[in-house]
């Protein structure tokens, strides 16, 4: 569970930061590194420069990963399925952590995590199977280098989170699920300009809306809360 939860949000770190690099300060898809997207969208001779760049620049707040970094695979559409697949992981196992370590506040959009993306993974599973591809475990996937740089960043931003709790959980939280969410909207976005017609880009028309209504929710959410410095 451990290991699946880091490798999620490796992916999901790397791509918030990849979001806002096309637009200045806003999460966009396929950008230079920053927080919402990491590394400049690279062609596949420019794998090296994404991995340093992630390197470089550690993910701010520790945003957990999903799976927005943009790669010179991202029009193959098992790669599109593995990530997106990880960004639900994710969703789910943070989901849940926030149940246990925020405060009430954030209780109902813990739930919402839990069961729209546990939805999305099943919807997820029977759209790869009309597309002939497979939804494997994130572990089990080679992922490229620039997304693996940056599971070591995660590791740590969400064994921070872990040793939160009330008010000084939620602020994390919330903050990560922003900047997450932003780069998650801004991978799926350019992932359905990718895969062509089918059923994968039906999916994620399906699966976008889902993800903007997290986005406000967690926006909503972190307008009214406490301002915390430290940890608790």
């Amino acid at each position: 569970m451990r290991t699946s939860l880091l490798l999620a949000a490796s992916l999901f770190a790397v791509g918030c930061q990849k979001s806002t690099a096309n637009a200045p300060q806003a999460p966009v898809a396929n950008a230079s590194p920053a927080p919402n997207a990491p590394s400049p969208s690279s062609p596949a001779g420019a794998m090296q420069d994404t991995s340093n760049a992630a390197q470089a620049a550690p993910p701010t707040e520790g945003v957990g990963a999903s799976g927005a970094q943009a790669s010179a695979q991202d029009d193959d559409p098992q790669i599109v399925v593995d990530r997106v697949h990880a960004i639900n992981q994710f969703e789910i196992q943070v989901g849940h952590l926030a149940l246990e370590h925020g405060t009430k506040r954030v209780h109902g959009y813990a739930e919402h995590l839990v069961k729209d993306h546990a939805s999305a993974d099943h919807a997820l599973d029977a759209a790869a199977k009309k597309a002939s591809l497979t939804v494997q475990d994130p572990s089990a996937v080679q992922w490229p280098s620039d997304i693996a740089a940056a599971m070591a960043h995660d590791e740590a931003a969400l064994a921070d989170l872990e040793k939160r709790s009330g008010d000084a959980f939620d602020a994390k939280f919330l903050s990560m699920m922003v900047e997450g969410h932003q780069g998650a909207v801004a991978y799926v976005k350019q992932a359905r300009s990718k895969v062509g017609a089918g059923p994968l880009a039906s999916y994620l028309a399906q699966l976008e809306p889902t993800l903007e209504a997290h986005l406000k929710m967690a926006e909503g959410l972190s307008k009214h809360a406490p301002k915390v410095q430290g940890r608790r």
